[in-house]
């Protein structure tokens, strides 16, 4: 009987201890709540700091690289603009010995002017696609140059200029080509010249 009246007495004396400590359980419980939720909103902070200082990272190495390229380009622009005037004048002279006249006195005039950028001015500047280009078109213009002589003294003669013109087409796309690798592609790779071109 001890054991069952001490038993309702216990009762009481946990109820009373439970009501005394459930302030402090209360107080305890909100405050590791309160611990843990602060400590995962700083991980989540940290995460989206650390995501942001990478992508900030990543922009300025881009603007880095852009600045890079136009200050290359603004130090190479002389020659650049030395290389792309070349590069038309060739685009012109070649596209006239193909054209003109053999017989007539201009095409003399443009032999000689290729001649001089084939073995000087060009040579500083070209690129090597432009360089074999231009030695295709010299030895495919060599047999016509032969022939001039024939038909300036008989206006009968016929010179077959195909292999000029063929010649002369690979220089074309060999200077596009050079002026696409010099001005052509930006640090992104896009390509800023949009003139149509057939391969």
């Amino acid at each position: 009987m001890a054991n069952g009246s001490s038993e309702p007495g216990n009762r009481p004396g946990l109820l009373s201890l439970a009501q005394a400590w459930l302030p402090v359980l209360t107080v305890v419980g909100g405050a590791l709540w309160g611990l843990f939720t602060y400590i995962d909103h700083a991980k989540q902070a940290a995460v989206a700091q650390a995501e942001s200082d990478k992508k900030l990272a990543v922009d300025r190495a881009n603007q880095s690289l852009r600045e890079s390229r136009t200050r290359l380009i603004e130090a190479q622009k002389p020659f650049l603009d030395r290389q792309l005037a070349l590069y038309f004048e060739t685009a012109k002279i070649v596209g006239r010995l193909v054209t003109e006249d053999v017989g007539s006195p201009g095409w003399a005039d443009d032999e000689t002017r290729f001649n001089e950028l084939y073995w000087s001015e060009l040579t500083m500047v070209e690129h090597a696609e432009v360089a074999a280009a231009m030695v295709g078109f010299r030895t495919a213009l060599s047999p016509v140059s032969k022939k001039r002589p024939e038909l300036l003294a008989n206006a009968s003669v016929v010179i077959d200029r195909d292999p000029l013109r063929n010649a002369a087409l690979g220089v074309a796309h060999a200077l596009r080509k050079g002026v696409e690798q010099s001005w052509g592609n930006g640090a992104d790779g896009v390509n800023t010249i949009v003139a149509p071109f057939d391969k």
